[in-house]
């Protein structure tokens, strides 16, 4: 929900430490992901980092911070960027949550014959339901006071499920992947939970199961209430397009000078929205860095083409 005048911002988020100790604890352990972010405008970037304890379901912490801020907003303009941890490693479910998955309350059973769930597949399939309640908040906080029709909603994740399989190919079951399974750490030759569907590959492969993920738009406002399947290729950078087109502002000329001849590869969906047609155009992808792209796999798509060169 956005105009060009008084537009607030909120960031509710998760960190990902990067094997480093968490921020302000620097005796703590390494690897952590379970350091939070809130709005702060003292600093020149507009968030702080805390690290108190957060509630066994963490997904709670994040949006009680979104609840608070919209709040704040008494119906004025915002716009809000709300990243949950849940699903990524290190992960684990509520014990309520783990009961009502292996009970079938809220995860499909194992097929007739197949193995029960393994505890590491409790504890995903349970942060998920977790995820699951915490969108559905954020939802009805919009509706309750008011502001769900016309506030756009983008819901998606970042990549493909964890851990990789050999050439993309795991094997087992779309829901089930086969072979030894992990905490999961990433070793050679384990698996985790989570599925792709049909897509080939994982989490770091440039196959499309690496990043060809769910991804839902909801503006009632423009698109009503019939919803509708495109199988257009959308990117988060396409977000900012989106925003500044809605906003009415031209990306050459609205932005501050000193950006001006900054690239801009970002597309607005407002067409797609409004079902209209929208242009086909070409992705590419590197892992990680363009020093070692080559080595861990790059791929261009263009339509339905897509080039993968290792993966």
């Amino acid at each position: 929900y956005a105009t060009q005048q008084q537009i607030a911002s909120g960031h509710a988020s998760t960190g990902h430490c990067g094997g480093h100790a968490t921020p302000g604890e620097p005796s703590g352990d390494k690897g952590c992901c379970f350091n939070y972010w809130w709005n702060d405008d003292s600093n020149d970037h507009g968030v702080t980092n805390l690290s108190n304890p957060s509630p066994d379901d963490d997904s709670e912490y994040v949006t009680s911070a979104f609840d608070i801020f919209l709040n704040e907003r008494q119906g004025d303009p915002f716009v809000a960027h709300i990243s949950f941890h849940n699903c990524h490693i290190p992960y684990i479910g509520t014990v309520e949550a783990r009961e009502k998955c292996r009970k079938g309350e809220t995860c499909r059973l194992p097929d007739p014959g197949a193995k029960p769930y393994t505890e590491w597949e409790l504890d995903f399939y349970a942060c998920l339901n977790e995820l699951d309640g915490g969108v559905g908040r954020v939802l009805e906080t919009l509706g309750d006071r008011g502001y769900y029709d016309d506030t756009m909603v983008w819901f998606t994740t970042d990549n493909g499920p964890e851990v990789n399989c050999p050439n993309g190919l795991c094997g087992g079951t779309f829901q089930r992947p086969e072979g030894p399974w992990d905490p999961p750490r990433h070793k050679k030759g384990l698996v985790g939970p989570g599925s792709q569907g049909l897509l080939r590959g994982r989490k770091r492969d440039t196959w499309e199961g690496g990043h060809r993920v769910p991804g839902i738009v909801s503006y009632p406002r423009v698109v009503g209430k019939t919803y509708r399947t495109s199988w257009e290729t959308v990117v988060t950078m396409d977000f900012l397009a989106t925003m500044m087109d809605v906003l009415g502002l031209d990306v050459a000329t609205d932005r501050p000078e000193a950006q001006r001849d900054w690239a801009f590869d970002g597309k607005s969906i407002m067409p797609m929205l409004r079902d209209e047609a929208w242009p086909v155009r070409g992705i590419g992808w590197m892992f990680w860095n363009h020093n070692i792209s080559h080595a861990k796999g790059i791929g261009f798509r263009y339509g339905p083409w897509k080039l993968v060169n290792t993966s």
